[in-house]
């Protein structure tokens, strides 16, 4: 998507929605990773996680009956080369 048609999807989206119902202060990300290795093998079994909060202000006391988050992408992962040798 080029930025002049996301600025347009903006502005149709902004003309919808004059009104304020509801802002988001603040966005917080979380990350954890951890790696196990077991006996059988000498590969790492790695897991990594995120946990995104939004913190809202809820201006017109109104419920928010869902939140949807899209165009969202990830840059890809840098290939890992590790220089190590199994004993």
């Amino acid at each position: 998507m080029d930025s002049r048609q996301f600025e347009k999807d903006i502005a149709e989206f902004a003309r919808k929605n004059n009104d304020t119902a509801f802002e988001i202060e603040n966005v917080k990300l979380y990350s954890s990773a951890s790696a196990d290795k077991t006996a059988e093998s000498p590969e790492l079994s790695v897991s990594q996680f995120t946990d995104i909060y939004f913190f809202i202000s809820n201006i017109k006391n109104k419920k928010i009956k869902s939140f949807t988050i899209n165009n969202i992408s990830f840059n890809p992962a840098p290939k890992i080369r590790s220089s190590y040798a199994c004993l």
